[in-house]
């Protein structure tokens, strides 16, 4: 059998095992690996990109949750700050209902219709003149006391109302709620 210019005789001593007809010639087979490597190439550059973008997500959810966390946080004592403002603003102007504050501690003492006294700042003892209390019960200005603040003494103990004691007790709860 003939053989055209194309065509290469080879000798081997072992049977071949794989051969391949490039019907193009060494060009064709040249093309056919860079096409195959392109694939490959690809195939590994897309994985490596997966992984990548595997990594970023992740990344992301970490600084995601980190980030509400700390919104969470400032906006909880963003409003206990403006809270606490606004109870001063309200004290300072007078517009705070004493006498509510006085009753509402009152009935948390649980005095009952025992003797207790009521210590309030002075100018809210003055605010409460003439508001008539059940009997047993006297108010007491008391330089110590701070405006909105209240205390009551009785034979039981004494209880303390503080405006700023009741503010920190609400943003630890707060808090305390958020880290759950």
């Amino acid at each position: 059998m003939p053989l055209s210019n194309n065509a290469i005789r080879l000798g081997t001593h072992a049977p071949l095992i794989d051969v391949r007809v490039q019907p193009a010639g060494l060009n064709g087979a040249i093309d056919q690996i860079i096409a195959k490597a392109r694939v490959d190439g690809v195939k590994s550059g897309l994985n490596e990109v997966a992984g990548v973008l595997d990594r970023a997500v992740k990344n992301l959810e970490e600084h995601t949750s980190e980030a509400e966390e700390s919104i969470g946080r400032a906006a909880i004592e963003l409003g206990l700050e403006i809270a606490r403002h606004l109870l001063k603003t309200e004290i300072e102007a007078e517009r705070h209902d004493i006498e509510r504050i006085v009753r509402d501690t009152l009935h948390e003492a649980r005095v009952g219709r025992d003797a207790c006294v009521v210590h309030l700042n002075p100018a809210d003892y003055r605010r409460l003149d003439g508001v008539a209390f059940r009997n047993g019960t006297k108010l007491q200005a008391d330089d110590g006391v701070a405006p909105g603040d209240v205390q009551v003494e009785s034979a039981l103990g004494c209880i303390v109302r503080e405006i700023d004691t009741a503010v920190e007790s609400i943003g630890e709860r707060l808090r305390g709620e958020m880290s759950q």
